[in-house]
């Protein structure tokens, strides 16, 4: 007697992985605004304020290759009378972005620079310097979690699997932040930066050959 063939089908299946990582570096964003009845003297005072803040960054021990200027603008500052347009003079502002290798130095970081001179301070982003060691990572158990879903689905509808992926795709995710308490501070005087988690997640597609 001739068995009768069996039917192939395809068993698609999506799978999550996720890490979660403590930030072992920050990224800080602030610089100097300065105003003057003109141009010259607010810039002239504007350079003043942000090299005395890059050589208070420099005592800290961070590297002139981790400050650069990431905006950097001037432009007239305007009053209103009795609906007239006042000149008052120019704004300048000159922004920068500080990697901070040693994340326990963040708070001192953002302290050393307003005593010198800043007076803007935009954004503190905590991250991973290392960030693709640990994505991979989760990329491996977003594909075990893709097999397991598809073993678990063909045992309970009673078919065949074939447990290698004929296909796999990479779904695309942003490391996010995760709630903590764990809080930075060198000293009782440092401005504290509680640095949390970072949530690291991977998603991939899978399809696999399925027997009935």
């Amino acid at each position: 007697m001739i068995s009768k063939p069996k039917t192939i089908t395809t068993l698609h299946t999506t799978g999550i992985g996720t890490v979660y990582v403590v930030p072992n570096q920050a990224i800080v964003t602030l610089g100097v605004i300065t105003e003057g009845t003109s141009l010259t003297d607010a810039q002239n005072e504007n350079s003043r304020l942000t090299n005395n803040v890059i050589n208070g960054l420099g005592k800290l021990g961070i590297p002139n290759n981790n400050i650069q200027t990431s905006n950097y603008r001037i432009y007239p500052k305007y009053d209103y009378k009795d609906g007239i347009q006042i000149f008052q003079g120019f704004t300048v502002t000159h922004l920068l972005k500080i990697t901070v290798d040693e994340i326990d130095k963040t708070g001192l970081v953002v302290d050393t620079s307003v005593k010198q001179g800043a007076n803007q301070v935009t954004n503190i982003q905590l991250t991973i310097s290392n960030e693709d060691w640990y994505y991979q990572e989760a990329l491996s158990k977003a594909v075990c979690n893709a097999q397991y879903e598809a073993n678990v689905i063909a045992r309970t509808i009673g078919i065949l699997l074939n447990p290698v992926p004929h296909k796999v795709t990479e779904i695309s995710n942003s490391p996010t932040p995760y709630p903590s308490s764990r809080v930075l501070s060198a000293t009782s005087e440092t401005t504290p930066i509680s640095t949390g988690q970072i949530k690291i997640d991977a998603s991939v597609k899978a399809d696999f050959f399925a027997y009935c």
